[in-house]
Order: C-alpha cells, then structure tokens, then sequence
C-alpha cells in the first residue's frame, strides 16, 4: 500500500511538470489530478481502479452538441477493459456511459485526460452488453460511439440463393452467451425472412449462416446483423439467384453460374463426334495444343461445357503468345490433380489466358507444368494471365518453373481451392498475383515460394486455411539480394486472412539474401524476409501531400500553396494536427488547390490544422490465427497507412515481430511529403517466441519511423491497443531485425533517423515541437517472459496506459525509454509523456 502512495506521488509530480512544458496537451486539471488520487487510492484490495463515479443520471437530459465529437474509440471491450477516446472535446470533458438503451448513463472516471483525450476503464461489475459512449460537458454531450456493436463488411459472394452457404466478414459479429440473427429484408415488398446461424467455424469476426428457404431469385436484399447486443447492416446488398447444385464444391454462393447445363455437357477429348481432334489416351509426344484449344472453342459456341483432358501426360508447346484461351461458359478438367498432366513450353507471353470480355470459366483436377528451360522470354512468359469474372481453381497442381506467376486481374468473384503451386526460379515473383479483384477465396491451398503471392488493390478477400512453404532450395541472387517475402498484401480492404500456416522447407530457419545461415548481414545489407508485408505501395506510394489548411467548406479542404494531382488508388486526407485532429475523409475530386470531400466534417478545420493525403495501405482487414514457424520476420505493416486492422491469435515461433511501422519522410528529392498514419489498430491473443531463436528476440508493436525530418508534423498513431499478448525471449534477449534493430518487448515508439550526411549541424537532431506523435496506446494484460525490457516507450508517445502486466523472469521497471541523439551539447529529449501504469 505504502508503494502504491509514493508511485501516485512521482506520477502526479511528472504530470504536473510535464502540463506545465506542454501547452498543446495542457488543462489536464486539478479536478482530473484529483480524479486520479481517487481512482488509484481505492479498490486497493483488487489493486484495480474502481471506474465509475457514483450514481447515474438521465441520458435524455442531455442534448447533444455540435461541438463535441468522438473520432477515435476502442470498439470492442468486456467488464474491466480498458479504453480510449480521442476527438474534439475540452480536456475537463466528461465521459458517460449507457448500456442497452437504458434510461440512465453512468459517469466514467477518467485514468488519464487531455485535450482531445480520455482513457478510462469499462466498471468490471457492469453486465456485458452493447455500451453508448459520449463526451459531455454540463448538459451537452457528443454523439454516441459504440463499443460492442456488430460491424458488418461484406458477404463472401454478391449472390445468395434459398438456403446457400454464406459468411458474413466484420467485427464483433459472435458474442460469448449470444446467437446472432440475421434478418433479410427483401427491397420493395418489404418482406422479412431470417439466415440459420452456423456455430461450426463462426467466431467474432467471421459469421457463417444459411440463407433463408423464401428468397425470391432477381430480387435484392438488404441484410441486418445482430450480434445479441445490437444490429447492423450489412455493406453489401445480396441479389438472389435461382438455387444449384455446388458440382465443384466450391462453398460460395456464385458457384450457381456453373450450371447444370455446363456441367453435364462434357467434351471427352479422346472420342466426342462433336469435336473434330480428339486425343490419345497416354500419347506423351503429340503437341496437342491445337486439338484443346479447339475443343474449347465448339464447348464456349455451343453454349458452355466440360472440356476433359483424359489421364495421362501430354504435351502442349508452342511459339505464338498464347498458349490456351478459355473462354465463357467453359471448364477445362482433367481426371485429377495427380493424373492428369499438361506439360506447356515455348510460349512467349502466357500459357492460359482469358478476356475480361468473357465470364464463368473453370479449370479443375489436373497438373500443369512448365517445362521450359530458361531464357529470358521463357522467364518473362507468365503461367497464366485471367481477366474474367467467375472464376474458380480446384485440385490444381501447377509448377510455374522458370516463368513468371499466374496472375488474376481485375476479376470479380474468384474462388482458388486446393491450388498446389511451385516455382523452381525467384526474380519475377511468387508463383500467384490477384489484383484488382472482388471477392476473391483462397483456402486450403499450398505455394511453395522463394517470392510472395501477392493480393494487390483487393477487396473482399478471404485467405484462409492455406500452408505457404519459404522453400530454401529455390535459388536467389545475392547481390542484388532477392526480396523473399511470402504474402504482400498492398491496398487490400475488406479481408480475412485467417488460419493459414508459414512454414520453411529444406533447411530449419529461412534462408534469406544477404545473410548467413544464422540471419546475421552480410556485406549486402537486406531487411527483406517478411512473412506477410504491406508497404503501401513500396517505392512510389500513391498521392501524397502534407500541408497547411488555408481554408475549409464543409466538404473540401483547401491548401493555396499545394496544387494536387490527378487522383490515384482511394486517396484519404487526415487532419493530423490542429484543430480537427483525428478527422479522415474519403477524397472524391481535386480541382487545382482544393479537395472535395464524400461526408461533411464534423469538425471544421481552420489555418491552425495541418492535413496528410494517403491510401490506406489496409482497411478494415482482420489476421486471424495464423502461425508462423522459423521465419525471418513475422507481420510486418511498412510504411502504410492503416485503419481498423485486427490481429488476433496469431503465433509466431523464432518468426520475428508483429510490428507497425508509420512513417513521416520526405521522398521524391524533397517533392514528396509522406505521412501513412495508423488508426484504430488492435493486436489481441497474438503469441511471439524467440525462446529458442539463435538470433533476433520478438515484439509486438508500433515505431513511428521519423525519417530525417527534425520536428514531427502530426499524429501518427491514434488508439492502439495491445491485449492479451504474449512475448517469450531467449537468455540473454537479442534485438528484432526490422527497419531499425528494435526494442524485444511491447513498443510504441519513435525512431528518429537523422541526416547524418549533414555532419553535426544541429538542425539536423530532432527538435521536440509538443507535438504526440504516438497517442493513445493501451496495453492490458499482456504477458513478458525472460524480458530485460518489458514495455518500450519513448520521445513523442504520449498517454499511454498499461495496465495488468504480467511479468516472468523478467526485468523490474516495466517502461523503458527511447530517445532521439540530442545535438552536441543540448540535454536529451523528453521520454515518453502522460505514462500509466497500474499493477497485475
């Protein structure tokens, strides 16, 4: 207890100096000062805070205010969880709370307050349910936030017919104690029928269900969610379909283009009249290209059909461009991924191809191979180019050799099952590439890689179930070293990538260019070795801007010094200091000076707001117990612009990190101001062990990359939250390989890299402006094994709360700081400011 005095004493004595030296976070408050006397000096047998002031009042007494607003706030949260709110509100605001549209609220006790900042905790003994949050001052009061309430992204397919297999992509979709229901609402007739739910692979955020027996095929729906608590609507609308047989299995509702009428009219190759080649079973010398190609071109006139290639190995070569066009309404099958073979050599651009003006085509049970040798045209054609909407891959082995990848583009609904692909060469990319697509299935597949399958520009994506094999024994050049990631996944919303496994073979660990065998540098410096990268566009990220706000209508931004180009990608725009902080907007127009706005502001920003642009790296996507063995590097998020991203209960073992890296630099020979905030990412359940890791520790975490920029432009990081993770280390702990070599531990903090070619020239050290460039985090109940630093904070992190750490053999001090080189002769920088701890 006496302990528990003296921390509060050095707490309010560094926050009272720090308010003092920071005027843009200050007005903390005697009041709040107070609060936090009280909060900490009860419920000292639970060594928790209580969080509730006492009593409760009338929610309808409060009228709500134009001026309050909550941007940022933690969506999810049981009894006893911590959160945090940012947005425009005084730092003397209060916060409420109400559960299930009761009458009354409660009043939260804040932990930590600021301008624009709350962090408090849900009362443990409240029940479990969907909680109003608010800000209030007297009796006005922002609009509520929401915690526990279901978000619902996407469907897995745009069509649904009566009973069909469906799953819904989102967030707090199953709560624990709940049965979700899920209410179509036919659009017109008005008419309600309800979706079975499907326990059996269901979870928070994925919900599976059958749609309703009384859907009316040409008719749209509305879809609502409710996840016990409360109710959402779906994203998509779902129009209905005649119902099918699932003839491929292929487990999503669009497999219904497949019908029975191209199903059932099979062309055999060795005997159809209607064909004028046929094939000879077994003939592994005949070119039988021409004969193919044929067949499928009568089954896509005659409306659609099967072509069957029969068991055995044949040859398909040639020296045109293309080797096969499939075309609408056809499926090319043979009689098993095992003993059907095709062996493609000697075309120039690709062996399959398809046009995007053609749809529903399949290719099922058979094993293609490369056979060519090398060349540089053998290298460059690719294994397949598809441009069609509907497409499936099922039991399909595919060696792409020496050529480069199969690429799917800018195709709606695609589904890819027990895709068995290998490359045998690195330099052109990994053996599969899907870009610009819409829901788009990869599941229970297995790649064998040196380079990454790549999922670019993609949305609506479900990754799941699927081994991706770093195979050591594919060579790669040392100098240039070879980028070995395993999945990119660049401008990707709405998406699953859940239950897959990153696996190493020949040879235990990861062989990657430009070390040795234990993973130190060689001469060739190389960080490359991701297991998942995203990196926001790597050397020429899209629409970047930063600037001063010279004026504001509701629904545009205007900048009199910056004259914006032609919109790239899904550009955004972020109020990232100033008046509005924390705002983003979708950009739909630029003319000249000025950018328009998809919603209204809710704050309006004036001279004093200062405004990034940017494409979200990663919006809205969920990593889900995937396990990662033996890895160079683990989850890596480079330079990217995130917003709602969830990884949860993923386990690396000797894999490196889970790390955030946001990034403010200047490019493009000082043309180019890059900023890729990070919004309301949260990292739950994950585990990272390095226990018997000859090499790197693990960590988990946020480093702000400063790049040779002196003073910080903005916020960067808003509301991170770290739960339930877990950090084993080796004895003694070794740094994490990653941009920098980083902190082993659970970090939220920036790394400054100065100009050194400046010499000492002291504008080039970092120059601390006030401004938090990491706010908010709040790390709770996680677990440290072996660690020397258990939590690693620094220059410019600012209210930051931990809460319930668990420590293991590790070190006394909970909080370790890092800090920019300060100038020759000029003290260091502060460390990390507005810091709680509160004990296990």
């Amino acid at each position: 207890m006496k302990n528990n005095w003296i921390i509060l004493l050095i707490l309010l004595g560094s926050l009272a100096g720090i308010e003092a030296q920071n005027p843009l976070l200050k007005a903390t408050g005697i009041a709040n000062r107070a609060n936090l006397w009280s909060v900490a000096g009860k419920n000292q047998g639970q060594n928790r805070p209580t969080a509730v002031e006492s009593g409760s009042a009338s929610f309808a007494g409060l009228t709500i205010s134009n001026s309050l607003f909550i941007f940022h706030h933690t969506e999810s949260a049981v009894p006893g969880d911590y959160i945090a709110l940012q947005g425009h509100f005084p730092a003397d605001a209060e916060v409420g709370l109400r559960i299930n549209n009761r009458k009354n609220y409660l009043l939260l006790r804040p932990l930590q307050q600021g301008n624009g900042i709350f962090q408090t905790r849900i009362p443990p003994d409240l029940p479990p349910g969907q909680y109003e949050i608010f800000v209030k001052t007297g009796n006005l009061r922002s609009k509520a936030a929401l915690i526990n309430h279901p978000v619902a992204d996407c469907f897995n397919s745009p069509q649904v017919y009566s009973g069909a297999d469906m799953v819904v992509k989102g967030r707090d979709l199953v709560m624990p104690g709940q049965t979700p229901t899920i209410r179509f609402v036919q659009q017109g007739s008005g008419a309600v029928s309800y979706g079975t739910y499907e326990p059996k692979g269901s979870y928070g955020f994925k919900l599976r269900f059958k749609a309703p027996r009384e859907l009316v095929a040409g008719k749209k729906y509305t879809v609502f969610v409710s996840n016990g608590f409360g109710e959402a609507q779906v994203k998509d609308m779902l129009t209905a379909i005649a119902p099918a047989t699932d003839y491929y299995q292929l487990r999503v509702a669009f497999h219904a283009s497949f019908t029975a009428a191209i199903v059932n009219n099979v062309y055999d190759l060795t005997r159809d009249n209607r064909l004028a080649a046929h094939m000879k079973p077994g003939d592994a010398t005949t070119n039988y290209r021409d004969a193919i190609q044929a067949a499928i071109d009568q089954a896509s006139a005659d409306g659609g059909g099967v072509v069957k290639i029969p068991k055995g190995t044949y040859q398909c070569t040639g020296t045109t461009g293309t080797g096969l066009t499939l075309k609408s309404n056809v499926i090319l099958e043979g009689a098993g991924q095992d003993q059907t073979t095709l062996e493609y050599a000697g075309f120039k651009s690709r062996f399959l191809f398809s046009q995007a003006s053609d749809r529903t085509i399949g290719l099922a049970n058979i094993r293609l191979v490369n056979k060519s040798e090398g060349g540089d045209a053998a290298e460059k054609s690719a294994a397949a180019i598809f441009n069609n909407d509907v497409l499936f891959l099922k039991n399909v082995r595919w060696n792409v050799g020496v050529g480069d990848r199969i690429f799917i583009r800018g195709s709606n609904n695609v589904v890819i099952q027990n895709l068995k692909a290998t490359e045998t060469k690195a330099g052109l990319g990994g053996p599969l590439r899907v870009s610009g697509c819409r829901y788009a299935t990869v599941q229970e597949s297995e790649f064998s890689l040196a380079q990454a399958v790549q999922f670019v520009n993609a949305d609506r994506c479900f990754i799941e179930d699927n081994k991706f094999i770093r195979n050591n024994g594919i060579p790669v050049s040392e100098n240039p070293p070879t980028t070995v990631h395993i999945i990119t996944n660049e401008f990707m919303s709405n998406s699953l990538v859940a239950g897959n496994q990153f696996l190493v073979a020949n040879g235990a660990n990861a062989r990657i260019a430009g070390r040795d065998p234990n993973g130190h540098r060689t001469k060739v410096r190389n960080n490359d070795g991701e297991s998942i990268i995203s990196e926001g566009g790597g050397p020429k990220p899209p629409f970047l801007h930063k600037g001063n706000v010279t004026s504001a209508t509701a629904t545009t931004l205007t900048d009199a010094d910056q004259h914006f180009g032609a919109i790239e990608n899904r550009p955004y725009v972020s109020i990232i200091r100033g008046k509005g902080m924390g705002q983003v907007r979708k950009i739909t127009a630029v003319t000249g000076t000025t950018l328009s706005l998809a919603t209204a502001w809710d704050i309006m920003p004036d001279q004093t707001s200062v405004y990034a642009t940017f494409c979200f790296g990663l919006q809205d996507v969920v990593y889900y117990n995937n396990r990662f063995e033996n890895q160079q590097r683990g989850i890596t998020l480079y330079k990217t612009a995130l917003s709602r991203v969830d990884l949860v209960k993923n386990t690396l073992i000797n894999s490196g990190a889970i790390d955030l890296q946001p990034t403010q630099n200047i490019r493009n020979h000082g043309k180019t101001f890059q900023f890729t905030p990070v919004y309301d990412v949260s990292l739950v359940g994950n585990e990272g062990s390095s226990v018997s890791d000859q090499y790197q520790g693990c960590s988990m975490g946020l480093q702000v990359i400063q790049d040779r920029i002196a003073e910080t432009w903005g916020t960067a990081c808003i509301g991170l939250r770290m739960k339930n993770n877990t950090l084993r280390q080796q004895i003694p702990n070794q740094l994490v390989i990653v941009e920098d070599n980083y902190y082993p531990s659970f970090n939220a903090y920036m790394t400054f890299f100065r100009k050194t070619s400046a010499g000492t020239n002291p504008a080039t050290y970092f120059k601390d402006n006030g401004v938090p460039l990491i706010l908010g985090t709040i790390i709770q109940d996680c677990t440290v094994q072996n660690a020397e630093k258990p939590v690693s904070l620094g220059t410019g992190t600012y209210y930051t709360l931990i809460a319930g750490l668990k420590k293991m053999n590790s070190a006394a001090n909970t909080v370790f700081e890092k800090k920019p080189v300060p100038a020759p002769g000029e003290p260091a920088p502060s460390g990390s400011q507005y810091t709680l701890t509160l004990p296990e």
